[in-house]
């Protein structure tokens, strides 16, 4: 487990996208990154693992998010979820 957890931070440490994942995050705790909604509105949708894909509910735009690791990347838009 602990060889894990080392082998998680050095990663970090070495993979702009893991940096880039945790830069949204942080626009995305400010509003939706994507149209500028603050507070951000979000509706969840699937899950699995440690992730969750959550959507804006004033543009639709779609992120998957770890709340663990504090990480999330853009995925699709989707109307469905547009309030």
């Amino acid at each position: 487990m602990m060889n894990w957890l080392i082998s998680l931070w050095k990663k970090k440490d070495q993979d702009s996208s893991f940096l880039e994942g945790e830069n949204l995050w942080d626009q995305m705790t400010k509003g939706c990154p994507e149209c500028g909604c603050s507070p951000i509105k979000l509706h969840e949708g699937p899950s699995g693992g440690a992730c969750i894909n959550v959507f804006c509910a004033d543009c639709g735009q779609g992120y998957n998010i770890s709340p663990i690791v504090q990480w999330a990347q853009k995925i699709r838009k989707d109307t469905r979820y547009i309030r």
